[in-house]
């Protein structure tokens, strides 16, 4: 019997083609990324938590050939490592991204509690407020001005008395050391009014001493020291360990570790507090509206409700300020420190110009932070509702996009990816994908608000010590990782070089 062709007998299978061209369409892009990494959790854990967490994944990239994958973790969430170039700035761009509250909550207690400028969801007014009031601060304008400062000037100052009194030792210096404590001043000088930290003559000479005398160091009484010392505790616990265990927050009382983190924390945000009542004094009100410097857009703004939140964006930069730009700046002159013909060539290009530019320096500068981005492990990203990349590929509503740019830059498709060469900075045919996919700010709304002053740093403290002093590595360094990655165990001979003067 031959059923009559009706519309009912149409319709139904052209509902359930459509219902299974759905589903098949879901179950697709359910499962994308397709490849899901075969490790446990615990595996991954380890790994991520140990301080070879960027070769760890970058060994992944290279192992699987993939670069956009599924870690497993006891999360309800997927985790989605994104180590392409493409897909990194879709998610980072994205107007459905934003700061995973899980990755960056505990953060807030290094400032007691009170939300900042990096701990607040993007979302939230308070977030574009504060980020609008602060921005203006870090204008071309302003960290010229800044960079230019008398307090910036007697920092430069400081570190040369620091490297002479090494030179004339005839010692060799840990650069991780020597930048941090160059850059903690810098702060002092540019975000923290003027303030005066004295880490580069306190810390380094104390070092000096102790090295001559031999024995291990000690306390040090310089105020910058001190900061390093409050700070170092409470990322330890508030984004080591919380961070590991997010219910250790409820009984943190019982570790001794947790116990010191939060009494640092409290010191940290008085010391804010103190740089706050010292500007306010310092300043007439009169003059306070029209200050664009850091301190000053942080100190007028109307948008914080108390003292206590403005002091806990100051506590934001000296903490997320101090660690990138040190090591940055100590990968870069550990390159150059072995390469003593790029150190010529720069020098050469600093004297024949008026107003201290290399090409040549600015070069190293972006290839160093190519290889050795100090953001190791990059940014993070949930997605609030599913990201359509094209192609069938769609991020999941909620998923957790992680976006490392240590396998990131290194599994880019240029030649000799794991070379420090400068001179691909020149090449037209690498320059497109280096100018996408390298990207040690990050992009997006959640960039780096301090990216033009960080720069500025690097180049007042790279010119500063390649016009006046010759280079040797005498030991290599080796690299570790914690929040950020950090060249360890190396060493370098400065020499000044007599024949040009310091002024």
């Amino acid at each position: 019997m031959v059923m009559p062709i009706t519309k009912e007998t149409i319709a139904i299978p052209a509902i359930l083609l459509v219902i299974g061209l759905l589903i098949f369409k879901k179950r697709k892009t359910k499962h994308w990324p397709p490849v899901i990494i075969e490790k446990g959790w615990l595996e991954n854990m380890k790994a991520m938590s140990s301080t070879r967490a960027p070769e760890y994944l970058l060994q992944i990239v290279r192992s699987y050939k993939e670069k956009c994958f599924v870690l497993r973790f006891p999360l309800l969430q997927p985790y989605i490592v994104c180590a392409d170039v493409t897909i990194a700035r879709a998610v980072l761009e994205s107007k459905v991204s934003e700061k995973p509250k899980m990755f960056y909550q505990e953060f807030s207690a290094t400032t007691c509690g009170y939300p900042t400028v990096f701990t607040l969801q993007t979302q939230a007014p308070a977030w574009a407020h504060q980020r609008k009031g602060m921005a203006p601060a870090f204008s071309g304008r302003n960290v010229d001005n800044a960079i230019n400062s008398d307090h910036c000037n007697q920092v430069i100052q400081d570190l040369y008395q620091t490297l002479n009194a090494f030179d004339k030792a005839d010692k060799t210096i840990d650069l991780a050391q020597l930048m941090t404590a160059t850059t903690i001043d810098l702060l002092g000088a540019v975000a923290c009014g003027g303030m005066r930290f004295n880490t580069l003559i306190g810390e380094m000479n104390r070092l000096l001493q102790a090295e001559e005398k031999g024995i291990e160091m000690g306390l040090n009484l310089s105020q910058g020291a001190d900061v390093l010392r409050l700070i170092e505790p409470c990322l330890r616990e508030f984004a080591g360990a919380r961070l590991m265990n997010p219910y250790r927050k409820y009984y943190s009382f019982l570790f001794k570790e947790a116990r010191k983190a939060t009494t640092c924390a409290k010191h940290l945000m008085n010391l804010a507090q103190k740089i706050l009542n010292d500007y306010y004094t310092k300043n007439p009100q009169n003059n306070q509206q029209e200050d664009q410097s850091i301190l000053g857009r942080i100190a007028n703004s109307k948008v914080y409700k108390t003292n206590a939140h403005r002091a806990a964006d100051v506590v934001t930069l000296l903490v997320a300020g101090y660690d990138t730009t040190s090591y940055s700046l100590s990968f870069l002159l550990y390159e150059l420190a072995s390469r003593p013909e790029l150190v010529n060539k720069i020098r050469t290009e600093l004297l024949a110009s008026t107003e201290d530019f290399s090409p040549m320096l600015s070069r190293c500068i972006k290839e160093s932070m190519r290889l050795w981005p100090v953001a190791a492990l990059g940014s993070a990203r949930s997605l609030t509702e599913p990201l359509d990349l094209g192609n069938g590929r769609v991020l999941p509503a909620g998923a957790i996009c992680s976006i490392p740019f240590y396998p990131l830059f290194r599994s880019m498709d240029i030649p000799f990816v794991n070379e420090f060469r400068p001179e691909r900075w020149l090449d037209e045919n690498q320059l497109p994908l280096l100018n996408s996919g390298v990207l040690p700010f990050s992009i997006g709304k959640r960039n780096c608000v301090g990216q033009s002053l960080a720069s500025a740093e690097l180049k007042l403290v790279a010119t500063s010590i390649l016009k006046h002093y010759s280079l040797e590595l005498v030991t290599p360094f080796h690299t570790t990782y914690f929040l950020t990655l950090k060249p360890t165990g190396g060493a370098v001979r400065l020499r000044r070089r007599l024949s040009l003067s310091h002024h």
